[in-house]
This record gives C-alpha cells, sequence and structure tokens, in this order.
C-alpha cells in the first residue's frame, strides 16, 4: 500500500476515532477499524440517550427527588443513560441534548460542548452546569473541560444524571476546576486525571479521585481541602502564558487539527517527511527507550506518551530529540493538548515542552 494511502485511511479514521490505530515497526503497518466499541449486552450500562427512568445507569431518583437547592444547574447530554421522563419532574434542571453519542467525542464536539457549557456559566440563571456522556467519553470530556473551562462555578462531568447533580450540589465544590463522577465506582476525580473508563463503566487506575458519592444520601464526601492541580492552577504556565486555552469555541479556525494517535516503533524516515502533507501533529505510544530517532526536523510535532493500566510518567530524556514529553498525560489527553494547542496557534516545540507537564 502506498504511503499517501495509507495516511489518508488513516486520517479518514482517526475522525471518528481517538483511539491508536496504527502501528509504526515490524509488528504492523495496517489500519486497524475505526474504535468504535461493541455495545455492552447486559444492559447496565447501555450507550445512547433513553426516554424512561429505570434503565442503566440513568436509574430512578435516588430517595425518589432531588433539588439543586433552588438555583438552576444546566444539564448538557452528550450521550449515556438519561432517564428524560424522570428529569422533566426535576423544576430546577434545565436540559439540553447536544448529541447522543456512543464513542469518543471528537475535538469539534467536544468544542461544542465548552460552548454552552461556557453561555450556562455565564448566565446568573445557573449555578453550575453537569454534563452527561457515555462512559468512554469521560476521560476526554473531564480533562478538555478542565483546560478551556476556567470558572468558580461547578462543572460536573458525569454517566449518571442523578450522581452528577449530587456532585454539583456540593457545597464544597465552588472554585474547583471540573471534576468527573464515574458511576461505576462512585469515585469523583479531578478532570485533569479523569480515568479511562471502558464501555462496562470500569474506571482504569488511571485517575485520581478527590471524593466519593454518598449516592443514597445524596451527598458528596471529599477528600481533600484543595483540590487544585500544577498543570491548571492559578499561577501555572497554560493560565498565565496561554490564557487563549480558555476560550471555549474555535475563534475563526474552520478546520481542525487532524492528530493521530499512534503506536511506537521505528518512525519511518519516509514517513516523517511527508507528515506534514497529511497530519498537523502526532501522538506516539512510547513502548521502549527512544534509541538514536532525531525528530528536530519533523515538519510538525511530536508528542510521546506512556500507556497502561495506571498511570505513567515519561521524562524529557526518554522520547527522540526534537519530541516533547507528554510527562503523566495519557495518550487521549495529551492528543487533547496538542489539539487545543495547534487550534489556538502555538506549535512551536519550546512552547508546547513548556505545556505538557
Amino acid at each position: 500500500m502506498k504511503l499517501n494511502l495509507v495516511l489518508s485511511t488513516l486520517i479518514a479514521a482517526t475522525a471518528v476515532s481517538a483511539k491508536p490505530i496504527y502501528q509504526f515497526g515490524s509488528a504492523a503497518t495496517n489500519v486497524s477499524g475505526n474504535g468504535t466499541e461493541p455495545l455492552p449486552s447486559n444492559g447496565n450500562n447501555t450507550n445512547g440517550t433513553h426516554a424512561n427512568n429505570t434503565n442503566g445507569t440513568g436509574g430512578p431518583i435516588p430517595g425518589g427527588s432531588i433539588s439543586t437547592g433552588g438555583t438552576k444547574l444546566k444539564v448538557i447530554i452528550t450521550g449515556g443513560d438519561v432517564p428524560i421522563n424522570a428529569l422533566s419532574s426535576v423544576s430546577d434542571i434545565d436540559i439540553e441534548v447536544l448529541f447522543n453519542s456512543t464513542d469518543v467525542l471528537n475535538i469539534t464536539e467536544l468544542y461544542s460542548v465548552a460552548n454552552s457549557t461556557n453561555v450556562a456559566l455565564d448566565s446568573d440563571e445557573y449555578k453550575g452546569a453537569v454534563i452527561i456522556g457515555n462512559s468512554n467519553s469521560l476521560e476526554s470530556l473531564g480533562f478538555f473541560e478542565s483546560i478551556v473551562i476556567d470558572s468558580p462555578k461547578a462543572v460536573v462531568v458525569s454517566d449518571n444524571i442523578w450522581q452528577g447533580v449530587i456532585v454539583a450540589n456540593s457545597s464544597d465544590i465552588s472554585g474547583m476546576d471540573p471534576v468527573v463522577a464515574a458511576f461505576g465506582d462512585k469515585l469523583i476525580y479531578s478532570g485533569v486525571f479523569a480515568p479511562n473508563v471502558d464501555y462496562t463503566g470500569v474506571a482504569k487506575d488511571t485517575g485520581i479521585p478527590l471524593g466519593i458519592c454518598n449516592y443514597a444520601g445524596k451527598e458528596a464526601v471529599w477528600f481533600f481541602n484543595d483540590t487544585d492541580t500544577n498543570l491548571l492552577g492559578y499561577d501555572s504556565i497554560i493560565r498565565n502564558n496561554f490564557p487563549q486555552f480558555s476560550a471555549p469555541s474555535m475563534g475563526g479556525n474552520s478546520s481542525t487539527p487532524i492528530v493521530p494517535i499512534v503506536y511506537g516503533g521505528d518512525l519511518p524516515t519516509s514517513l516523517l517527511s511527508s507528515l506534514g502533507s497529511f497530519v498537523q501533529g502526532l501522538v506516539v505510544i512510547s513502548n521502549g527507550p527512544a534509541g538514536n530517532l532525531t525528530l528536530t526536523n519533523s515538519p510538525v510535532p511530536i508528542v510521546y506518551a506512556k500507556s497502561g493500566d495506571s498511570i505513567s510518567y515519561i521524562g524529557e530524556d526518554e522520547v527522540p530529540a526534537g519530541a516533547i514529553s507528554a510527562g503523566y498525560l495519557s495518550p487521549k489527553k495529551a492528543q487533547i493538548l496538542l489539539e487545543i494547542s495547534l487550534i489556538n496557534g502555538v506549535s512551536s516545540s519550546s512552547d508546547l515542552s513548556e505545556i505538557f507537564p
């Protein structure tokens, strides 16, 4: 298969998937699927939006009733299992349905969610926003909202509407960065350290919990008083040197950058020289020492990240010269941060090395 055909297929698949889909080196050189996860068969975490109050993670209202405390919450639906009928009885929740997605949201969809979130947070009518998505979008939604939304109001990402509302109602959530409330384990995670949750609702050990949701008691129990992260704290490089990252829209950009995630290996020289014609950036899942590979002449920024069932770290001394290390960010988070950077005109290796932890 010719190189340009391989990359064209790669780009087409990347448009519908944020998962690694191409592997360089001797092991494989073929494109494998569009990354769509199979639907579960047991009905416990059904993807898609459902108009009832008993299916899957939507479930009945805990304790029979729930209130936001007098000030409204905006609930933004992007997927997941949502009990529309039960929600209609809650007067202080307004619902906006953006998508009915069963897969990981792409960068255009993520910006659409951020725009709706920002509109709600700018309104005196709402004290916060709850974003509902399918389980395997929680990591992307949580991390993206954390980067793009900078507001003292509550922003909660969840795959369960009632858990999201319970956490958003917490008196201690004001001033926190966006959090992820995963229904499978009831834990509340930092959006920056949102876990990789599979389609069954199981959260991998890739997240850092800040608290837990007492679902029966309808309260959030927090583990820490201060939940600022170094990546996004008030004195962080992103918040101080790159304030444009907090814009909840793509501005005048009519097209989104193409940033595939690829499995590591030896990147062919012929591919490197052609990258700029096909993609605007690349995230490589590291599979070992960098060796003698040099990427100083790459026409696009290349970020190396580690993948696994727990938080991993990759440092500057572990990546090829000219590449950027993702630090403790997963490949999916690294892809999102690189896309946000490129959309905002940040592409130099020096700037990106500052931005990535």
